[in-house]
């Protein structure tokens, strides 16, 4: 199957890129064994950052304010803070997505004369990289969300969620995820301990993470009194961990 570029959906933090950007890329790489050194008492991994890395691509944007490319990766994507990272290939629930803990590694700017000027970043891993699915982006309303199978996770394997909160107005919202064995009939949604995002008020980003057994079925839950919302949740199996 083949998936066009042009449903990719990738947010940072509190932002919507992908309007911005004209392309992106996901490099994993092979975690290296463990090696013996002279300077260790033990076997030591050599350096890897969690085995991926990235970059993305887009036009500068010279105006000014919170939303345009420019100055979210100059101001909100500095070299020595970690971020959250969601990129969905697809629009609907269920789309395939990934989820990273990302560190700025440059920034540089591409001109030339009589034509466009050119923004990219790059990034390395900060953290494991979890590959599962989108439960709900867009505007948001009150409701149980459809059902996806991600698998069922065994104790002591990490589960990530990322609660992306893009814009919201009039009070809070809060999202969490609820399990099931089989989609509801007979096993009925529960919550599953920990994976909520807890009463928002103002956009911004929310990870979380459980290590203990899960059903296969996920699904997203949104209440709250909000006036309007916007979100993208994305959740899934942290690899290797």
């Amino acid at each position: 199957m083949k998936t066009a570029a042009n449903v990719t959906r990738l947010w940072v933090d509190e932002f919507a890129l992908a309007s911005a950007l004209s392309a992106h890329d996901l490099t994993v790489r092979q975690v290296l064994p463990s090696v013996e050194v002279l300077d260790s008492a033990g076997p030591a991994r050599v350096v890897g950052n969690y085995g991926y890395s990235g970059s993305q691509n887009g036009f500068f944007d010279a105006a000014t304010g919170a939303s345009n490319f420019d100055q979210q990766s100059f101001t909100d994507l500095r070299i020595d803070e970690s971020h959250y990272l969601s990129r969905a290939y697809g629009t609907a629930v269920g789309a395939t997505a990934y989820l990273e803990i990302i560190r700025l590694t440059e920034r540089p700017l591409a001109v030339a004369r009589e034509e466009a000027v050119l923004l990219h970043f790059s990034h390395e891993g900060a953290g494991g990289l979890a590959r599962g699915a989108l439960l709900g982006s867009g505007a948001a309303a009150v409701q149980n969300y459809a059902g996806v199978n991600l698998g069922a996770t065994v104790s002591g394997k990490t589960f990530a969620v990322h609660f992306h909160l893009i814009a919201i107005a009039a009070a809070t919202i809060t999202m969490k995820l609820q399990e099931s064995q089989n989609d509801g009939a007979p096993d009925a949604y529960a919550d599953i301990a920990g994976l909520t995002s807890g009463a928002l008020a103002a956009a911004g980003i929310v990870r979380v993470t459980t290590t203990a057994a899960t059903e296969a079925w996920k699904r997203l839950v949104v209440s709250g009194a909000f006036g309007s919302a916007t979100i993208a949740v994305c959740a899934g199996l942290v690899a290797s961990a």
